[in-house]
């Protein structure tokens, strides 16, 4: 369990949770799990916000995956994107701002509607001056992924490495059967009393 200080005076816990593999070995069951665990912790008391990722920021490492973009795939052949998968209050947990667009709907977060959030350095890369919101791109499956947002860059793999393109999608979209994630809590109180 970590703890830092943050600027609204909020304490930010992370902590990394290892599923046991006999037990969850779908992606939908891990996605689930997470979901659900930090809704329940957004319940408790002196708890402003919680969420879960994949993979939390400077702190481990990324993966990345093949990205086609409806329309520009000749131009823009095997095109490479960080990807995480993300639980509802994310990006307000870790105060990772909105630049265009919108966040996850509860559509979006139940599975029932494939949406993803792209940073701007990937907005940059694949439609420079050109809005991305509406696009669809293709990742890891062979159904079509909306562009609903864009999120500010952040910079996953170190202080000193510049962004990458990435994309972000709801947990409940998951589908590789990653079973360690951590999560994260923005409390009033500090990691002991939580």
């Amino acid at each position: 369990l970590h703890m830092d200080v943050g600027i609204d005076r909020a304490h930010l816990l992370t902590m990394r949770v290892e599923l046991p593999s006999m037990k969850y070995r779908d992606g939908l069951q891990i996605g689930s799990f997470f979901d659900n665990a930090a809704s329940r912790i957004r319940a408790l008391p002196g708890v402003i916000t919680a969420a879960a990722i994949n993979l939390l920021p400077v702190t481990e490492w990324g993966f990345n995956g093949n990205v086609n973009v409806e329309g520009l795939t000749a131009e823009h052949p095997g095109f490479f994107a960080e990807y995480r998968w993300v639980t509802q209050e994310y990006f307000r947990t870790m105060h990772v701002s909105l630049v265009r667009g919108r966040l996850f709907s509860p559509e979006d977060i139940s599975g029932n509607r494939s949406a993803a959030i792209i940073n701007e350095a990937m907005a940059r890369a694949l439609w420079g001056e050109k809005d991305p919101l509406g696009a669809h791109i293709r990742f890891l499956s062979p159904a079509w992924i909306t562009v609903v947002g864009i999120s500010r860059d952040v910079r996953q793999s170190g202080v000193e490495v510049p962004p990458s393109p990435e994309l972000f999608l709801p947990a409940l979209s998951y589908s590789a059967p990653f079973s360690s994630w951590s999560i994260v809590v923005r409390s009033s109180l500090p990691a002991e009393s939580l």
